[in-house]
């Protein structure tokens, strides 16, 4: 989902963010304070906790609205990095303890705020309001006015213990701003893909018998490797032009649905089924069913028959395709081309076969199929 989604790329520097503000939160609240005996150690986790937080901040600055930037995020990032090895050093080297070093990671937090403004500007500017532009506009607005509101408590309310509590508010509406927006987007993002997803399979359909159609076949037919074992089976329907001019287009249509879903039943378990033409048909077998192609065809025989069994010889049109297959020859076989032509020439053998047989039964080649109508 990573590698596919932008939004979900978002989501997951945001979640990041999210989840280490809450780290931090949970770490300072006072019923976990009284619970550990510790607060060194507590103390000391709070504030690599807050370390952390500027990196995915500024990632996910850099990619939603600030894609244009190649150098000042890496700057940033690198700073964070040096800065918490150098909050690490000063701790072990006893020089100052992290409260009194939290001033570099104070920096590091308010360049991220530099950073999202700068890139929120930067989009205004050349892309105009977007809507994540809009999101982050008005959650730093929020944020901003939220810390102005315990800065002024600070330094100008008399007796109020300072808790920061403004600042924790604004950044956490902040955060569920961004949150809210990014679901936005990743539900839009989800329709466009379901659009792309069903115009692509509308490319490659058959809208009258929802088989593959004929650039599914060529667009698979190139995708075969030359030393990949394969079968086609090449068919075609008999007296579909005779139904068309006695009895109309529409029966016509029936006729080529019925044969469609007859084909489907058969051999939709072990191949792609195609329409390649007007009354012309394909499947095409891969390897794992190499050898199955006569069983197959004898199967739909047998299937034809059963559809056409309570009608008299000399009735209006049967169901009748005339099939045949070729297995490609590896290494022998130029193209899937060469394998189609073989397959092609012993189908149209059968329907010799299929004609010759009928004329010697004395059955009557201008049919109509009552139950099509």
């Amino acid at each position: 989902m990573k590698n596919k989604s932008k939004s979900v790329r978002d989501m997951i520097y945001i979640a990041i963010v999210t989840i280490l503000f809450g780290l931090y939160e949970f770490v300072n609240a006072s019923s976990v304070q009284l619970m550990v005996s510790n607060q060194v150690v507590l103390s000391s986790i709070s504030f690599f906790i807050l370390m952390l937080i500027s990196v995915p901040f500024d990632i996910y600055i850099k990619e939603t609205i600030f894609p244009e930037d190649r150098h000042i995020y890496k700057v940033l990032i690198t700073y964070s990095f040096i800065e918490s090895i150098l909050c690490i050093i000063l701790l072990e080297t006893h020089v100052c303890d992290l409260k009194q070093s939290a001033i570099l990671t104070h920096i590091s937090i308010l360049l991220c705020g530099i950073y999202a403004i700068t890139g929120v500007i930067y989009k205004f500017i050349h892309h105009g309001f977007q809507r994540t532009t809009l999101a982050n506009v008005i959650g730093l607005s929020i944020c901003a006015s939220f810390c102005l509101i315990d800065i002024l408590r600070y330094y100008f309310v008399d007796g109020v213990n300072y808790d920061e509590v403004m600042i924790r508010i604004g950044f956490t509406i902040y955060l569920v701003t961004l949150i809210f927006i990014n679901i936005l987007n990743m539900i839009k993002e989800v329709q466009i893909g379901q659009q792309a997803s069903y115009y692509q399979k509308l490319s490659i359909t058959d809208m009258m018998t929802n088989m593959y159609n004929h650039t599914a076949f060529i667009d698979d037919a190139d995708s075969i490797d030359k030393s990949e074992i394969y079968t086609i089976i090449s068919m075609d329907l008999n007296n579909l032009k005779r139904v068309n001019d006695q009895q109309g287009h529409i029966d016509g249509d029936k006729y080529i649905k019925a044969a469609a879903e007859t084909i489907k039943n058969v051999f939709g378990k072990y191949g792609k089924c195609y329409r390649i033409g007007g009354d012309e048909f394909a499947v095409i077998l891969r390897e794992k069913y190499k050898g199955k192609a006569p069983s197959l065809i004898k199967e739909l025989t047998e299937n034809i028959n059963e559809y056409t069994i309570n009608l008299p010889l000399d009735a209006p049109n049967r169901l009748i395709i005339a099939a045949g297959y070729s297995e490609n020859i590896p290494n022998t076989d130029q193209n899937f081309e060469s394998v189609l032509k073989r397959a092609d020439e012993l189908m149209y053998k059968n329907k010799k076969e299929i004609k010759l047989a009928e004329r010697r039964a004395g059955v009557q080649d201008d049919y109509v199929d009552p139950r099509l109508t």
